[in-house]
């Protein structure tokens, strides 16, 4: 017989993205990502990714035991959990491209395998501007 749960655990994740900045054409972009947990309880498996336009990912680093992948244009992150209250923060590293105008733009996203009873604030986006070169 299938026993449902009548109170499932719940939680409430929301990315940050803290401003990315400018850059010069070819320069290392680093951008990092929030992931919270405004509770009441713990998110179990998150899953962060992050869709890249403007550069190719150099480097990821997860706080705590995060552990980050390493394709170039989608990135993404495990985090075996976050506790209601807590936070995990990724820094990703990103080579701009060499294009004019090229502006570096991560789409971040969250999830996790808990019921997340807000899923309206689990995207965020990064951006670092290239600044003007004059000739």
């Amino acid at each position: 017989m299938l026993k449902i749960d009548p109170n499932p655990a719940q939680c409430d994740l929301r990315v940050e993205a803290a401003p990315g900045g400018t850059f010069l054409p070819g320069d290392t972009v680093r951008l990092l990502f929030t992931i919270h947990n405004n509770g009441p309880g713990t998110a179990g498996n998150v899953l962060f990714s992050g869709s890249l336009q403007g550069g190719q990912l150099v480097s990821c680093r997860a706080s705590g035991s995060g552990l980050c992948g390493d394709q170039r244009q989608a990135t993404w992150a495990s985090l075996a959990s976050i506790r209601a209250g807590g936070s995990q923060s990724l820094e990703l590293n990103v080579s701009s491209n060499f294009a004019p105008a090229a502006n570096v733009l991560v789409t971040a996203t969250a999830s996790t395998v808990t019921s997340d009873i807000n899923q309206d604030n689990n995207l965020a986006y990064g951006m670092s501007a290239m600044d003007a070169v004059q000739i």
